[in-house]
């Protein structure tokens, strides 16, 4: 077995976003796709967790939660690598780049601090990370902090909730924890104002190590506002008893009734895209009443999922 292929098959896979097919892994190691089954099997079984999907559009890919083992590179090993790739940028403007920036930034910070809290103590703890990568938002948060205390203006591409993607620089002021979110509220400079960053929706957060003067801002006005490009609904709907404690949390228990075995909610929320894949997220549990249009939406949505199954493709 050829060390350095399977290394580079794993370095392919975690570098990709993409699924990867067997015949394009066998033509660029130059190896047999047989012999790359072989590689792949023996990623799977030292624990690296290879997912498969079988299919004319099917491939191979690794869960983007994975991470290198932290002994492979020093601390001055991860700086310099950090620091070449950001060097790099202009000439490879592209997501492989932001990928790698990321994915190191990561394991270098969760390296640091593997025992860091953002809060700690006897009777709050606040970990930023999730149940199965809690080092997910420790590299941007660092960074975050360093930008808050030193007063340096940060750059990075960012992905809006329109998806429209732009590299941006923003003077950060606090970090937000708003409905289990972590935001970055800051001033940006390419529009002017200040505004919440989502951190899921950042890309290649560094400092550019330009300082910055602190501008009046209110950060609770900001939490209070209203999206001007969202039209807010009446909702209404049924739910199961299981998942009411849910519900409570996200609409509040002022907007529940009971009617007998019934449970119903009633609230204004922002309509669009979020709120749909919210809906979708409590399964058969949950039933729009009204409006209508959403009911509609979710049926769809529901429909296009089913599709995807049966035929095996990306809806």
């Amino acid at each position: 077995m050829q060390n350095s292929v399977v290394y580079g098959i794993l370095l392919t896979l975690l570098a990709s976003r993409e699924r990867v097919s067997l015949a394009y892994l066998a033509k660029k190691f130059e190896v047999s796709e047989r012999t790359v089954r072989r590689y792949l099997d023996a990623l799977m079984a030292s624990g690296v967790p290879v997912q498969t999907v079988r299919g004319p559009s099917g491939g191979y890919s690794i869960a983007s939660s994975y991470k290198l083992e932290q002994s492979y590179f020093t601390a001055a090993e991860y700086d310099r690598l950090i620091t070449c790739l950001h060097a790099l940028s202009g000439n490879f403007p592209d997501r492989l780049n932001r990928d790698l920036i990321d994915k190191l930034s990561q394991l270098d910070s969760s390296r640091r601090s593997e025992n860091d809290y953002l809060v700690k103590s006897d009777t709050l703890v606040i970990e930023s990370g999730t149940w199965n990568n809690p080092h997910y938002y420790r590299g941007r948060i660092e960074t975050i902090n360093r930008g808050i205390a030193d007063g340096i203006t940060l750059s990075m591409h960012y992905t809006d909730r329109n998806e429209r993607s732009t590299d941006r620089q923003f003077d950060p002021y606090s970090l937000v924890l708003k409905e289990g979110v972590w935001y970055c509220y800051g001033y940006c400079h390419e529009r002017k104002d200040f505004r919440l960053f989502r951190l899921s929706r950042m890309e290649s957060l560094t400092v550019t190590g330009r300082k910055f003067e602190k501008r009046d801002n209110d950060v609770y006005a900001k939490l209070n506002e209203k999206f001007d490009d969202a039209e807010q609904i009446e909702l209404f709907l049924e739910f199961a008893p299981a998942i009411r404690a849910d519900i409570e949390e996200w609409l509040g228990s002022e907007t529940i009734r009971s009617s007998g075995e019934t449970l119903t909610a009633q609230a204004q929320v922002y309509s669009g895209d979020a709120l749909v894949r919210k809906l979708l997220s409590f399964g058969p549990q949950i039933l729009v009443k009204k409006p209508s249009f959403l009911a509609e939406e979710l049926q769809l949505a529901c429909s296009r999922i089913l599709s995807a199954y049966e035929n095996g493709i990306t809806p």
